[in-house]
């Protein structure tokens, strides 16, 4: 007779899931290395706007965002105010 046998789950899914929810944080957390870097003229502040366009908009739109998020970037780079927002 026809014998179903459990199915095991692909360990690539599961990598996936698991690179999928890390990456978002990951993205937010890595605006305090990269302005860290640009404050050492490794990258330009064009460059970096255009990689954190996004959290710059949500800087802009959340307060509470704004806040936590210059608390983080002042752990990198302390005492010098995060680079100029673009025009």
């Amino acid at each position: 007779m026809d014998e179903k046998r459990p199915r095991k789950s692909s360990p690539v899914w599961m990598i996936v899931i698991v690179l999928l929810l890390v990456s978002g944080p990951l993205y937010f957390l890595s605006a305090g290395p990269a302005v860290w870097l640009c404050s050492r003229a490794a990258i330009t502040e064009d460059q970096l706007h255009t990689a954190y366009a996004p959290v710059l908009r949500l800087d802009k739109q959340n307060a509470t965002f704004s806040r936590a998020m210059r608390w983080y970037v002042n752990l990198w780079v302390p005492g010098e105010p995060p680079p100029s927002e673009p025009p």
